[in-house]
């Protein structure tokens, strides 16, 4: 989970994460979001937003095994529900990371 969290805070370096729920849901609604990374630890509301606008917009959604104070510290917040990587390339080595294609 380390070499996760440590490529998303490249990500946000490099300014193509966005990060928080409203900042991501923007971004799927755009079309800007290649893949969205969220805290199972989120509430359950959070969890059906995040699920429904994904499904809506065609764009996948992860949740992770991480607590959203240990999420948001990679970005240098207090607490982090979920994050929209707006790049490919990134979206494509979180998927690898996390095992899929």
């Amino acid at each position: 989970m380390t070499k996760l969290l440590t490529l998303l805070g490249l990500a946000k370096k490099a300014g193509r994460l966005a990060v928080g729920t409203e900042n991501t849901i923007e971004s799927v609604r755009k079309g800007k979001s290649f893949l969205v990374v969220a805290s199972e630890s989120v509430s359950d509301g959070t969890k059906k937003i995040i699920s429904d606008k994904t499904a809506f917009y065609k764009t996948q959604a992860v949740f992770i095994p991480v607590d959203t104070v240990t999420f948001g510290k990679a970005f240098g917040k207090t607490a982090t529900a979920c994050v929209s990587i707006n790049d490919k390339g990134f979206a494509d080595a979180v998927r690898k990371l996390l095992g899929g294609n």
